[in-house]
């Protein structure tokens, strides 16, 4: 048997929508150009390294999202590489339907598409097979437990996120044992792992910030050998995302608190770089953040964690209206839903400023 080489990858989303995590327009925009490169990058390291198959494990573009100038260019992608074959197991967000894209777009022939939720086989050379299937998946300790693999060296390809309700859904190693195949290719989690016997291969590029540590994004290449098989870990991720803490303290201006923000960011102002920036302190004015999005020409998003103005629980024990006030609203607050504190902190804040005389009301809590 040659040696076989597989370029796999999952979970490239393109066309996703970062309104849900808060991006702004342009810079969405921007971020969807950019997993468009990374899938170009993916199809030339296909050509490069002189795979065999290139093999996706689910979620490669958003269904509900993705626009036709997009899918042309997936397409083209395709083409470009036959007659190599592309192997794709449908994912969450592409699922396979019968009135899915899958289903409706006309594919290149070296596309082949796992269209049923049981694994079929598709024969790579005479002693290779990939079993494929879409999501979701029959359980698979019941599915693959009974499954006979063929002669040869067998490989799953499947999405299989970790998140699942059903402990019986999850790929683990004694299943893997227990199915006859010998190297599992998975996608379903953003975050790159190995495993014996199979890969989780990760995004290729990184979606959102991670709460976990920094990581690399990318791809995987195995090499199925004789007696062997092994993968490689191909960097293809260009975004990162930085946390900055801004100390607005002493600024009685507008013009101060942009100065404070482009002396912060000055050295982190690259073109994959997105900058997720805290306001904090004690400023004497309103920090306007529509004008710093406008001025501030990088992507970025700004989160208020200013200083409260008034210590409250002191203030609501003075015989005062001030005091009469607080006491109110933070009776009020303490049984309003978590979602809503913020929003009854900010009225509380402009009434006080009001009793107090204040030319100008500043809005210190609530996020942008």
């Amino acid at each position: 048997m040659k040696n076989l080489k597989i370029l796999h990858f999952a979970d490239l989303h393109l066309d996703y929508s970062y309104a849900g995590v808060g991006l702004p327009p342009s810079v969405g925009k921007t971020r969807r150009e950019g997993l468009i490169d990374v899938l170009k990058r993916i199809f030339e390291i296909a050509k490069v390294r002189d795979a065999d198959v290139v093999t996706i494990g689910g979620d490669l573009f958003e269904q509900d999202t993705i626009i036709p100038a997009t899918l042309k260019i997936l397409t083209e992608q395709f083409e470009q590489i036959a007659p190599i074959p592309v192997l794709i197991a449908p994912g969450r967000s592409d699922e396979y339907s019968k009135d899915s894209l899958y289903s409706r777009w006309d594919f290149p022939a070296n596309v082949h598409i796992f269209k049923t939720q049981t694994p079929s086989a598709f024969q790579l050379a005479p002693e290779i097979t990939v079993w494929g299937a879409a999501y979701p998946c029959v359980p698979l300790n019941d599915l693959l437990s009974s499954l006979e693999g063929d002669k040869g060296v067998n490989l799953l390809l499947l999405h299989n996120p970790s998140d699942q309700n059903e402990s019986d859904h999850f790929l683990n190693q004694e299943i893997l044992n227990r199915s006859d195949k010998d190297f599992a290719l998975l996608g379903g989690e953003h975050q790159h792992r190995t495993f014996p016997g199979g890969v989780m291969t990760g995004s290729p590029d990184e979606l959102t910030k991670s709460d976990a540590q920094i990581r690399e994004d990318g791809i995987t290449l195995i090499t199925v050998e004789q007696d062997d098989i092994h993968a490689e870990f191909i960097r293809t991720g260009s975004w990162q995302y930085y946390s900055l803490d801004v100390d607005l303290s002493g600024c009685k201006n507008m013009d101060c608190v942009e100065t404070q923000v482009r002396q912060a960011i000055r050295n982190h102002v690259e073109q994959y770089h997105y900058l997720m920036i805290t306001l904090t302190g004690t400023p004497k004015c309103v920090v306007d953040i529509p004008h710093l999005l406008e001025v501030i020409d990088v992507p970025v998003r700004f989160t208020m964690r200013l200083n409260p103005l008034y210590d409250l629980d002191t203030l609501a024990k003075e015989p005062t209206v001030r005091g009469f006030l607080a006491k109110q609203f933070l009776d009020y607050m303490e049984k309003a839903n978590p979602e809503d504190q913020s929003r009854i902190l900010n009225a509380l804040y402009v009434a006080l400023q009001a009793l107090d005389g204040a030319k100008e009301i500043t809005n210190a809590i609530e996020p942008y």
